[in-house]
């Protein structure tokens, strides 16, 4: 399939309603240059599946993702007359089956969303499996919060589904149809029955052509390859956004690219909220025959030499690190290269707009701090921090730690070690590792079950902490790198019975991977920060013993970490 060159883009999108009728949406107009083809008529921003996740973790600047950061871009200034958002993909749950204990703060989480995303205006989304996966009437009203319409008119068996929508947006009627496959092996879902969409699509479009449905978008939460070929087997749509079936994990996705298929631009955006995609319509002369005006070719082409460019320059970085471990003219052949992509991606983009024609570009944006953030937004993630606070709070208030079994080691708290290790706690007490649990009660994240487990000490390990009970664990310790003390305390020569040099990979391993860390991150960066007198690296200055104090939360103490 693949990007086809000189294929038009036939007919375009507008405003909202369920079923047939027609409403006619004021988004974001612009009265200037009404009817000049140097402004986009509309501009069409794809959602991919949220799954649940509100907010990247917070312990990396300027990671991916962040509700309140989409909804300040797509509610910001907008270069269009108009402006139409879409999803595709699971909105509310991180994985199709939730577990045991969890489901509730997952609920408070996905009420959070829905209500973000009420706020960004979503007019409608093709759910995925995840968003089943407490049932009928919780999916129900949820959808109810969120106010935009669930479309799959393959499917059955839900109330709440619809088929398709017919929206109106400065003139243009835009009718949105969507297409999935809401079940898995895992959460499968007898209630639903899935039909071939195929004959799905083709009455769906009959009935909006009835209805008046000048262009036509396509919503598929199909595998990706079905997608594609359903795309070429029915033509008609000018636009379909592509989402995942279902999510499961933290995982995040890279990038998809665009790809024309026949008369169809089809687009689709990664999960988590990491980025969005904005698709503008130039309208010249009320034509709505469109051309690639994006130059998709030569964006694919940028987007192969940027991830080659990234692949080069991690290898540059270890080989610096490591001077020994590549030969000097291998390092030289590998600065070159680098030099040229840059030089080649330095040079605009030199896609010439079409003259005399309409015509649609294609963008996509990284969803940044930068971008600023949507108040609206950004208080209904507040208040679910808040509410998880107080939920968890009294719903783990009796959950204590497993004793350790007898002859086992238990955790005993950095206070204890101090005591023979006063040079390593000084150093340790400088680090953030030192203040991991402020930071979660600054933010109401203390007993937050994505959170927690990564700021304590012996998080759910026997004779360790649980969400509430974490008094004298508080913090990134010692115990974490080096196992539970309590034996070498008492035998103290024994050193069998500690961890004297854990490996590098324990950091990877535990809390510093993907998704709470951006993907070319090294221990081998980060380990002059946690190594310092006492733990093998001199002091590069004088250090100032202080000791953290325990955090007060006003009740009893906080699990591993998750994506929010």
């Amino acid at each position: 399939m693949g990007l086809r060159a000189a294929l038009g883009l036939a007919s375009l999108l507008s405003a909202a309603l369920l079923g047939s009728g027609v409403t006619s949406c004021d988004f974001h107009r612009s009265s200037k240059h009404a009817e000049s083809a140097k402004v986009p008529r509309l501009r069409i921003y794809a959602l991919g599946g949220p799954a649940g996740a509100i907010e990247p973790c917070g312990c990396v600047k300027d990671m991916l993702g962040g509700v309140d950061h989409a909804a300040a871009l797509v509610l910001g200034p907008s270069p269009a007359r108009g402006t139409l958002t879409l999803a595709a993909g699971p909105l509310f749950f991180g994985d199709p089956v939730l577990a045991e204990g969890e489901q509730q703060q997952a609920l408070f989480k996905a009420e959070a969303m829905a209500l973000a995303l009420k706020d960004m205006k979503l007019l409608a989304w093709a759910p995925g499996a995840n968003d089943f996966a407490l049932g009928e009437s919780e999916f129900s009203r949820l959808t109810g919060l969120l106010g935009a319409g669930p479309l799959l008119a393959n499917v059955s068996g839900s109330s709440t589904l619809a088929r398709q929508r017919l929206v109106e947006i400065d003139g243009l009627r835009i009718g949105v149809v969507g297409v999935g496959r809401p079940t898995t092996d895992s959460a499968p879902r007898p209630e639903i029955v899935v039909q071939d969409a195929s004959p799905a699509l083709v009455q769906a479009q009959s009935e909006l052509k009835k209805a008046g449905a000048q262009m036509f978008v396509l919503l598929s939460t199909l595998p990706r390859g079905e997608s594609l070929r359903l795309v070429e087997k029915i033509p008609g749509f000018q636009l379909a956004v592509l989402g995942k079936p279902f999510d499961a994990g933290e995982q995040n996705d890279a990038p998809f690219e665009p790809e024309l298929v026949e008369r169809t631009l089809v687009v689709q955006a990664p999960n988590h909220v990491q980025g969005l995609v904005a698709v503008d319509f130039f309208v010249h002369e009320q034509s709505l025959e469109f051309v690639d005006g994006s130059g998709l070719t030569e964006m694919t082409e940028r987007t192969r030499m940027k991830k080659r460019l990234e692949e080069l320059g991690v290898r540059q970085a270890r080989a610096k690190a490591d001077p020994g471990s590549v030969l000097a003219s291998d390092l030289l052949s590998l600065e070159k290269e680098i030099q040229r992509l840059e030089t080649a991606l330095g040079k605009p983009v030199t896609s010439p707009i079409p003259k005399d024609q309409s015509y649609f570009r294609y963008t996509y944006l990284d969803v940044r701090e930068t971008l600023g953030s949507n108040d609206a937004v950004r208080g209904q993630i507040d208040q679910y921090y808040q509410k998880v606070n107080q939920s968890n709070r009294l719903t783990f208030a009796n959950k204590l730690p497993v004793p350790a079994a007898k002859g086992e080691a238990g955790y005993i708290g950095a206070n204890e070690c101090k005591t023979c290790h006063a040079e390593e706690f000084a150093f340790w007490a400088t680090t953030q590792h030192a203040s991991a649990y402020s930071t979660l009660v600054k933010g109401n994240k203390e007993f937050n079950l994505d959170c927690v487990n990564c700021h304590v000490s012996g998080y759910e390990e026997p004779g360790g902490s649980t969400v509430t009970h974490v008094s004298g664990l508080e913090n990134v310790q010692c115990e974490v790198c080096h196992g539970p003390g309590s034996l070498h305390r008492d035998r103290p020569s024994d050193l069998t019975l500690i961890s004297p040099m854990p490996a590098e990979s324990l950091c990877a391993d535990g809390c510093h991977h993907p998704p709470h860390v951006k993907p070319d991150w090294q221990v081998k960066e980060a380990w002059p920060h946690i190594l310092g007198p006492g733990h093998g690296f001199p002091a590069v200055a004088p250090v100032k013993v202080t000791e953290p104090q325990p955090a007060k939360t006003g009740g009893p103490a906080s699990p591993k970490a998750k994506p929010n």
